[in-house]
């Protein structure tokens, strides 16, 4: 990492206490796989006036429904002109054509994420070679995002590393230390929360528990755990790959907040709980 790669923070619209406490360039502002936690336009307006300026804003939006989709037009509205917007959906690319500047979510970039390390060192060079690719070496989807304005991607800091040369038309952002597996509708959290299977339902009610809970799995070998954050599953890798150059790399995301501070009384790790 040089001395002229921008450093952003990545923090929940409800934690902006949390922003302030870290020395950051950027703060990348919402959450990246649930609708229910997309930023309020009064969550913005706090944001702006409490940084005033010094702190350049990204905005993170998640995979959508309808009605996530209406609630970013809302968001977008609140929105000054020009702000740095994260899609992690195609649908809500469309939104940001005119006005925002969008850039690819890690969500989008389809890689290997398989996290057990153990296996990798007995791949054959050629399969390891094969786990690098991604969507993202496809000289046609860079050329869409060109055509749609997008001159920066999200990169996940996969184990195995990542075999993209980009276009030097693009920038690229690499989040550390947690490295997205999957997410979808079902929450742990809501489900724990209620005790009832229809928390899982499209549309049901939610008192996002998430906001102050994760949970760390292990799956048999300790060293290779498993963050439950959100709607979402994750593995640390904070190793930073030796070819941030190559990759086009000059901002790095701290996403530690998606280990989130336990509530009082609870056991396992500091701001997590050990479960699975």
């Amino acid at each position: 990492m040089t001395a002229c790669t921008e450093r952003a923070v990545l923090v929940a619209a409800h934690a902006l206490d949390l922003a302030q406490e870290r020395r950051c360039d950027r703060v990348y502002l919402g959450s990246e796989t649930c609708e229910l936690l997309i930023p309020t336009a009064p969550q913005i307006r706090r944001f702006l006036q409490g940084t005033d300026g010094r702190t350049r804003l990204t905005v993170v939006t998640p995979p959508c429904t309808d009605e996530g989709l209406a609630r970013i037009e809302r968001l977008l509205d609140a929105l000054p002109a020009g702000t740095e917007v994260v899609f992690n959906d195609w649908g809500v690319l469309e939104l940001l054509r005119a006005g925002f500047r969008p850039v690819m979510g890690r969500l989008l970039l389809t890689v290997r994420r398989g996290f057990r390390r153990g296996g990798l060192s007995r791949l054959a060079p050629e399969m390891t070679a094969f786990l690098r690719h991604s969507n993202l070496e496809s000289p046609e989807l860079q050329a869409f995002l060109v055509e749609s304005g997008v001159s920066r991607v999200e990169l996940d800091n996969v184990v195995q590393g990542l075999s993209l040369r980009l276009d030097p038309a693009f920038r690229a952002s690499l989040y550390l230390p947690y490295v997205y597996i999957a997410s979808g509708r079902k929450c742990l959290f809501q489900r724990m929360a209620t005790g009832s299977d229809e928390a899982y339902r499209s549309g049901a009610g939610c008192g996002l528990p998430c906001r102050d809970l994760s949970l760390w799995g292990v799956l048999g070998d300790p060293d290779e755990r498993v963050l439950v954050s959100e709607n979402a599953h994750y593995y640390e890798n904070a190793v930073l790959p030796a070819d941030l150059e190559a990759l086009n790399v000059d901002r790095i995301v701290d996403c530690s907040s998606l280990s989130r501070p336990a509530r009082a009384g609870q056991a396992g790790e500091p701001g997590t709980r050990e479960g699975m």
